[in-house]
């Protein structure tokens, strides 16, 4: 398959511009860390940049291509990330994505025509070279769209098999069975666990990273900020997920490549790349992201700890009443110690006794302060 005719002229202005011995000695190097690097990809990737420095606007990211909602989601499936990447289709080739209903053609070239740029032509298909990808070809008429979770967006069909099959754990599943079973703590009282509060605490982080982040790059929010408090745990991690795609999608602020890898990473993985993000709000953005999943897997172990106690009270009697008298010396004992004092105590207690219930304990501790 012939490489494409705009991508070869542009790798013949690198030949002209580029004397060859330093071509070559930028090859060599590569090689070292890059040691199955063809000859004629690399020669593409410089051709590539070297038309970007000359010209900045073959820079332009698709998001803030000044084109219809539908041609931009056409030209992601059709593998364009960026102007540089919608120069290396052929005007026929756009034809065909026109005709199959997912680009509008002459918006497309009226759009590179402001800014001086056209398509070329040819007869077939066209190799072509991404950052990313490596050598693609668009997909053939009639494809379904083609997932690779190395280029986020928050298109549907993107995202949904992404989150499925790159973001989904274990804990995800065992907090499913747990919810149900599980007397969930009432948020709204103030009594928030200490598993709550580090999921809310570390969203809240992200989100105002994420809105930093947007800021800086002049694009509004595309993701709501979640209402806190809220026992919608997975909800909060998977619309965590989606504010983080939406800054890789819609901003420059992290280069491909590197986004790609930490989409792949482990957590550990994922917190190393960060490292490296000179940008502070993204930086926090991608660390909050690591610790809302681990609070996730934090909050799993408390529902786990908390159906253990359901069941051991649910074999114990009910509540008991008290009398007048009672109910003054608990009154009594609770203005002496803290809630926490007594949550340490009681789970000292269980360690002697795994059938305490709360209200027995209670009793025994007001009786213990009065003596």
């Amino acid at each position: 398959m012939p490489i494409n005719p705009w991508l070869q002229g542009q790798v013949a202005r690198l030949q002209e511009d580029v004397p060859e011995l330093v071509l070559r000695d930028a090859y060599r190097e590569r090689l070292k860390t890059d040691g199955g690097l063809p000859w004629a990809t690399f020669l593409m990737e410089k051709a590539i940049a070297h038309a970007i420095s000359g010209y900045l606007f073959l820079k332009t990211i698709r998001s803030r291509m000044e084109l219809p909602a539908k041609t931009l989601e056409g030209l992601y499936w059709a593998g364009v990330d960026t102007v540089a990447d919608l120069m290396q289709l052929t005007e026929e080739e756009l034809l065909s994505l026109s005709r199959r209903g997912e680009v509008d053609a002459k918006a497309v070239k009226r759009y590179l025509k402001r800014h001086g740029l056209f398509l070329e032509h040819a007869p077939g298909r066209t190799l072509k070279y991404h950052p990313v990808l490596g050598l693609r070809t668009i997909p053939s008429p009639g494809v379904d769209h083609v997932f690779d979770g190395r280029r986020p967006a928050l298109y549907p069909d993107w995202f949904d098999r992404f989150y499925r099959d790159c973001c989904w754990f274990d804990q995800l599943g065992e907090y499913d069975a747990l919810l149900p079973a599980v007397l969930l703590p009432d948020l709204a009282g103030g009594d928030v666990p200490y598993d709550y509060q580090e999921i809310f605490g570390a969203v809240r982080k992200l989100w105002i990273a994420y809105e930093n982040c947007c800021a800086g790059s002049r694009i509004r929010p595309r993701v709501d900020r979640p209402r806190l408090p809220t026992l919608e745990v997975k909800t909060l991690y998977r619309e965590s997920w989606r504010a983080v795609i939406d800054i890789f999608e819609r901003t420059p602020l992290m280069d491909g490549k590197l986004a790609a890898l930490y989409l792949e990473e482990s957590d550990n993985g994922r917190l190393e790349v960060a490292d490296t993000v000179q940008d502070s709000d993204l930086e926090q953005l991608l660390v909050s992201l690591v610790e809302v999943k681990i609070d996730v897997e934090n909050i799993v172990l408390y529902l786990e700890e908390s159906l253990k106690k359901d069941r051991l009270y649910s074999i114990n009697q009910g509540p008991r009443s008290v009398d007048g008298e009672t109910a003054a010396r608990i009154r009594d004992m609770r203005e002496k110690v803290s809630d926490e004092d007594l949550r340490d105590r009681y789970r000292k207690a269980l360690e002697a006794d795994p059938g305490l219930s709360w209200e027995e304990f209670i009793l025994q501790s007001a009786r213990e302060e009065e003596s």
